[in-house]
């Protein structure tokens, strides 16, 4: 079954603030919007998935999060995370999501505390019985210490496939083969499947070499070369990740619902309209493998 994710968000003002607050900024989810998008997503045969982010300010990453020890350091941190993630899970439950996402690339947080994080697993549990995971950086993953307590192994897959611009698909799908081999191990160590809460590539000369880079710092100029790149990329994903039996479900980042939206320019995530594009509505057409 296909399925898609519904990414809400939560907003700290810094790396070392301890409060976590819902998102209410332009173009942010809501739980209404979200269950008109969950209805939809039903409609057409999707499983969901509630997939709650964190944003920071500056443009700082998640996984940085360092509390402030006057402000209440992590014990502080986690008390706010749990309220925000607690009322994500119900609204989950309220919707009848398949899945929830306990956390995304959380790195300081589930290297300092995985204990606190077995407790928010089970807190969880008592206000939402579907399946969880938790989207772990691909970095991360050999870290991760609960992945027992939850449903799936999940990876937040933008590891590197190539060591420059241009590589061809035979050394991609290598690459690709190694991060299968390695996550689908530590899966099978837990008993559990293997899900790409994320993976995506980006059209441009280089996206499979640093594929965590954003459109914003790069110049927005598409080339051939970047959508062949993004292609191949996609292709060697497909070809390992796409019929590994470890593999439940993949998430691709990202295919914007509003055909018209210009919240990406010339490059960026999004297949649509590209060639990736067509890789991937070709893989999951009726009757592939």
């Amino acid at each position: 079954m296909g399925a898609v994710s519904l990414t809400a968000f939560g907003w700290m003002s810094s790396l070392s603030s301890t409060e976590i607050r819902i998102a209410r900024v332009p173009g942010s989810e809501t739980f209404d919007r979200m269950r008109v998008d969950a209805e939809r997503a039903r409609a057409l045969g999707l499983d969901v998935m509630v997939k709650p982010h964190l944003w920071i300010g500056h443009g700082d990453w998640r996984g940085d999060i360092d509390p402030a020890e006057d402000a209440g350091g992590w014990d502080a941190w986690f008390d706010s995370y749990e309220a925000f993630i607690l009322e994500h899970a119900r609204f989950a439950a309220s919707i009848d999501a398949a899945w929830f996402c306990v956390g995304v690339e959380l790195v300081s947080s589930t290297r300092a505390h995985p204990d606190r994080w077995r407790a928010l697993i089970a807190a969880i549990r008592e206000v939402y019985d579907g399946r969880l995971v938790y989207a772990a950086n691909w970095d991360e993953v050999d870290h991760v210490t609960f992945h027992d307590a939850l449903d799936a192994v999940g990876v937040q897959h933008f590891a590197p496939l190539a060591e420059a611009p241009g590589a061809d698909f035979a050394t991609l799908r290598a690459a690709s083969q190694r991060w299968l081999e390695r996550w689908s191990g530590i899966a099978a160590e837990v008993d559990r499947p293997l899900v790409l809460t994320e993976v995506g590539f980006m059209n441009r000369a280089g996206g499979a070499v640093e594929p965590w880079v954003w459109p914003e710092h790069l110049p927005d100029v598409g080339s051939e070369a970047g959508d062949l790149e993004q292609r191949t990329a996609y292709l060697a994903t497909l070809d390992t990740f796409g019929r590994a039996d470890a593999v439940e479900q993949i998430y691709w980042w990202k295919w914007f619902s509003d055909p018209d939206t210009d919240e990406e320019g010339i490059v960026g995530f999004s297949p649509r309209g590209k060639p990736a594009g067509t890789v991937l509505q070709s893989f999951c057409a009726p009757g592939d493998p």
